[in-house]
């Protein structure tokens, strides 16, 4: 009993720090282009009250695998649509991988210290790391409506992102079923523990 209430808590730290993070990554990137649109939204925060989805901030207490509402982007007003919309989209994944790295410096920090930390701290820290990095590694895939996806449509013909776009409901149902297969998962978890260990070598001048 006591295990599973460390992991609700340790979800709960996940939920109300890399979502929010994520989000605000995209609206904060989106004013830099000249879209007013997040700050009118009152998305350029990081209180996750701001953020947070209700059926997808319930999934991801109970499976693991969660969702922030998606912060609404006019590229209509950006000064540079194409380069704009690539990187408000690369915004959230970058952002999640940035507090990933503070989270290990952090981590790494108060080991070279000699700061014992306790097992449900230490799981904490490193839940936080993982899942972050999953995030990044997850919304990177170029699929819609995942950020990958935006970067692929920035560089497509309007024919072809209309089809896409058109579609991306269906395209993303079968999505969800296709990272289910066995070797669409262990690609993922490579790719994740591959971004993890290049973390943990850019952080490796300390200690």
């Amino acid at each position: 009993m006591n295990d599973m209430i460390v992991e609700f808590l340790i979800k709960a730290l996940v939920l109300f720090t890399a979502l929010p993070v994520h989000e605000f990554a995209h609206g904060w990137v989106a004013t830099k282009f000249g879209d007013d649109t997040p700050r009118i939204q009152g998305r350029l925060t990081l209180s996750p009250f701001a953020h947070l989805d209700l059926i997808g901030s319930l999934c991801m207490m109970f499976t693991g695998f969660g969702w922030a509402k998606p912060v609404m982007v006019n590229t209509s007003k950006f000064k540079h649509r194409k380069i704009g919309s690539i990187c408000v989209s690369l915004a959230g994944p970058l952002a999640n991988i940035l507090l990933a790295l503070i989270v290990m410096i952090v981590l790494k920090s108060l080991q070279v210290a000699h700061i014992n930390l306790n097992s449900n701290l230490y799981s904490a820290f490193y839940y936080l790391i993982i899942l972050n990095t999953g995030l990044a590694v997850f919304n990177l895939l170029p699929v819609p409506p995942l950020d990958g996806s935006q970067v692929l449509l920035a560089v497509l013909p309007p024919k072809v992102q209309y089809n896409i776009m058109r579609n991306q409901m269906y395209i993303f149902i079968g999505l969800l079923l296709f990272i289910q297969l066995p070797i669409v998962q262990i690609i993922i978890r490579w790719l994740n523990a591959y971004l993890i260990s290049f973390l943990d070598y850019i952080t490796s001048f300390i200690g």
